[in-house]
């Protein structure tokens, strides 16, 4: 996002390389070593069910009341389309990048983050030591990308607010032994929500 100030360029390069190519060519095409599955044991799924339901309600409805409350408080949305222009983005494919952005960010993110990498981190360093990377390393990303789109102080909001949806995640995966919710209420609450209130005050 830095070097090549291109967004659509990051988020190929982030979802298809930082997420899929770039995990399977340090761990192998198959790798060895502690993982998530999709789903959770069968005898747990019903426990797992309800709390895939309390994400996508803390992630879903609660964000977006919380987001069309604090908005008039917050910074020019124009201000931010104004920065995403500038880094290489097109009104004109917005609709792509919905469809991209809901197909793509929440299975690749959940799938390596939670999947691959959280289990890994804590067989390594211990379910607290591993937590805290794994969710700080997900805020990384977002961090390089937003930095130059919005000004500090809502920069230092939203990554607080990230880097929280990492831990939560993470304890849920953690907890069900399986990153399938923690990816159901990304993509109906969080991403969704996202495209939503993109749609609503950034146009």
């Amino acid at each position: 996002m830095l070097g090549f100030r291109n967004v659509e360029l990051t988020f190929l390069l982030y979802t298809l390389g930082g997420c899929v190519a770039g995990p399977r060519l340090v761990l192998g095409p198959r790798p060895r070593g502690p993982a998530l599955p999709f789903l959770p044991a069968p005898g747990s799924r019903r426990g797992a069910i309800r709390r895939a339901l309390l994400l996508w309600l803390l992630f879903g409805p609660t964000l977006f009341v919380v987001y069309a409350l604090a908005r008039p408080h917050m910074d020019d949305p124009h201000h931010y389309v104004a920065a995403l222009e500038a880094h290489g983005w097109h009104a004109s494919r917005v609709p792509l990048y919905a469809i991209l952005f809901l197909a793509l960010i929440p299975w690749c993110e959940e799938r390596w983050w939670r999947g691959e990498a959280l289990p890994r981190a804590v067989h390594q360093f211990g379910p607290r030591a591993g937590l805290a990377i794994t969710s700080l390393a997900f805020a990384s990303y977002h961090l390089i990308v937003l930095a130059p789109l919005v000004p500090p102080s809502s920069l230092a909001l939203r990554i607080v607010s990230i880097t929280a949806g990492g831990v939560v995640w993470s304890v849920a995966a953690m907890r069900d032994r399986a990153w399938g919710g923690c990816w159901f209420s990304h993509l109906f609450g969080a991403d969704l929500v996202i495209v939503a209130i993109f749609a609503m005050f950034s146009t």
